[in-house]
């Protein structure tokens, strides 16, 4: 039971696009049921300003370090997403999300919403009314959370793609990925 509470708190605080919808504990393996959400990134990325740290965030009483990434075109890494097997990677520029499951060796891949084709709501962020446009959706901000080992430069090109070997799964709405206790 306490693996799956780190699990839901790590990976409910620290992705992007890949949402824990919920978790199904047995004798030996949890089941965790996730929700892509493809409106996630909608904003511009970040470009320009790459960095490489390491995010520390508490769950479950427990101190979560995740290695972050960022590189100049705007996409992202981050490691760690539901203990220390799952790496999220969000790509703005190809309009791809992943969640890497390296236990299965599986690439669960997501189509990102562009701003065209998100409808605009009527409210925008802090409430505010809006008319034409897109309402950016914030990258999911991580409350109580800082990084550490800061560095600035150019990540590894590698590391913001699926890995040779693994099998890449589009997915449309929910799916399950399994862990060993």
């Amino acid at each position: 039971m306490k693996l799956a509470m780190v699990l839901i708190c790590a990976a409910t605080a620290s992705a992007q696009v890949f949402s824990i919808l919920s978790t199904d504990t047995h004798a030996d393996e949890v089941a965790v049921t996730f929700l892509p959400n493809a409106r996630a990134m909608i904003e511009q990325p970040v470009e320009d300003a790459p960095y490489s740290a390491d995010r520390v965030l508490k769950a479950a009483g427990k101190d979560i370090i995740q290695p972050v990434y960022r590189d100049s075109k705007g996409r992202t890494r981050t490691e760690g997403i539901a203990g220390e097997t799952l790496v999220e990677i969000v790509d703005p520029v190809g309009h791809v999300a992943y969640l890497i499951d390296d236990a299965h060796k599986i690439a669960h891949r997501v189509a990102l919403a562009t701003p065209e084709a998100v409808p605009l709501t009527s409210r925008g962020a802090a409430g505010l009314v809006v008319s034409g446009g897109v309402v950016p959706t914030p990258v999911n901000p991580v409350p109580d959370a800082k990084l550490v080992n800061l560095r600035r430069g150019e990540p590894d090109a590698a590391l913001f793609q699926v890995p040779r070997g693994y099998k890449t799964v589009d997915e449309k709405s929910t799916f399950r990925i399994t862990f060993s206790k």
